[in-house]
């Protein structure tokens, strides 16, 4: 049973891994809607939201990298990060002006369109570290170096 136990909460585990994301993004989502409230009452709220957009990427960006995946920053990370950021925000910012249309206060709009997108964002920031991951894995393995010295005239097997 203890043994179970540990292999749930090892750090590398899979379970382990969603509650890391959860916390960070708990923490991106306040910070998100802490910034856009501050900013909602001077600016336009699509602007506003993008302005707490930014400043919640940037932070969110360091704590998946380092606490969530523990992975090394690298550009293919970043640009995969980047772009999956950019699909969720225009997700987001698109729901946000429907909530907006359809009724919902400026305060609350933003609510629903959380519920939405950070499932999906988890989704594809997941795909995205761990895609990475898994190629290197599989580069590595070897029946992967049996194939490249096969399809190279390298055969050594």
């Amino acid at each position: 049973m203890f043994k179970k136990i540990k292999a749930i909460i090892r750090r590398d585990s899979n379970f382990m891994e969603v509650i890391r994301f959860g916390i960070v993004g708990v923490l991106s989502t306040a910070i998100t809607y802490g910034v856009y409230y501050l900013l909602m009452h001077c600016l336009n709220a699509s602007i506003a939201y993008t302005l707490a957009y930014i400043i919640a990427f940037i932070i969110n960006f360091i704590l998946t990298t380092y606490f969530t995946f523990s992975v090394k920053p690298t550009t293919k990370r970043g640009i995969g990060f980047v772009v999956s950021n950019v699909i969720n925000y225009l997700l987001s910012v698109g729901l946000l002006n429907l909530f907006l249309w359809i009724g919902f206060s400026k305060t609350w709009a933003p609510i629903p369109m959380f519920i939405i997108c950070i499932p999906t964002n988890f989704l594809i920031v997941r795909w995205v570290m761990k895609r990475t991951d898994a190629k290197k894995k599989m580069i590595y393995s070897p029946f992967c170096a049996y194939l490249y010295s096969v399809t190279h005239g390298k055969r050594k097997w």
